[in-house]
């Protein structure tokens, strides 16, 4: 039963609308979105296909929505997620127990700047790394301050326990040669994003920019990379557009919302 695992009154479960997965969010922390919903889908469509099934790390978990997600989406994906803060690593691990996930998905307490660690986490051993970057740039701009916000929701907003450079080199360190990374960050960090990861040693292979209408310039996008990838592969595809002129989600959002369900 559900209610085995939640506090009803400091927590909400919301059905994800996929082969019934549900999660358990806290409400007073960060509440995944939609970029959470577009990451698993992108991942899915990108994560390498294995006949072993596909080794992945989710890069700072939070409470498991884009793994159990993802989880949904691949059943042959096996995640281990990492996640720094111990109140959204409680009820990760809930999630996961909840959704009956334990043979598919880890949840690892951890600061993915120690990685590896000594919890069998290994380097270049994954088959597929992903990753939803806190946004938010504690040295641009007002921080939200503990008195107003929990502090695993300024963990969640704000690069307090890691910067993009640290998530792009991470990412390299527990990549396999050949392995995939897919984010999903702001795009006004795009800039940012392609330099710290060609440092790193990854290579862009995928782009799609998001567009919350078809005459609105892109707010986010979603970016995949190979480690130890040649130069020349790259290919930029089709915007996504989230909605239309009456603010009604577009087909393509409405089929990323219930394909598969």
């Amino acid at each position: 039963m559900a209610e085995d695992f939640f506090d009803p009154v400091t927590e909400t479960i919301e059905d994800l609308g996929r082969k019934g997965f549900r999660l358990i969010q806290r409400k007073d922390g960060f509440r995944f979105g939609e970029d959470t919903v577009l990451l698993a889908y992108y991942a899915a469509e990108v994560a390498p296909k294995f006949k072993r099934g596909t080794k992945a790390l989710d890069l700072g978990a939070g409470c498991g929505a884009s793994g159990v997600l993802l989880a949904a989406r691949r059943p042959d994906v096996r995640i281990d997620g990492i996640e720094i803060d111990a109140a959204s690593f409680n009820v990760f691990s809930r999630n996961v127990r909840m959704n009956g996930l334990i043979d598919r998905v880890r949840p690892i307490q951890g600061d993915i700047r120690d990685f590896p660690d000594a919890r069998n986490v290994l380097c270049a051993s994954y088959d597929f790394v992903f990753f939803n970057p806190p946004y938010g740039n504690p040295n641009c701009g007002p921080v939200t301050q503990p008195e107003n916000k929990t502090e695993s929701l300024r963990n969640a907003r704000f690069e307090i326990n890691g910067r993009l450079v640290d998530f792009f080199k991470t990412a390299a360190d527990a990549l396999r040669p050949g392995g995939i990374m897919a984010m999903v960050h702001r795009s006004v960090r795009l800039p940012e994003a392609m330099r710290v990861l060609l440092e790193n040693g990854l290579q862009p292979i995928g782009l799609r920019m998001i567009h919350p209408r078809a005459d609105a310039r892109a707010t986010a996008f979603l970016l995949s990379a190979r480690k130890g990838g040649k130069p020349g592969g790259f290919f930029a595809e089709a915007p996504l557009i989230l909605r239309n002129g009456d603010m009604i989600m577009t087909e393509e959002m409405n089929r990323i919302y219930t394909d598969g369900e």
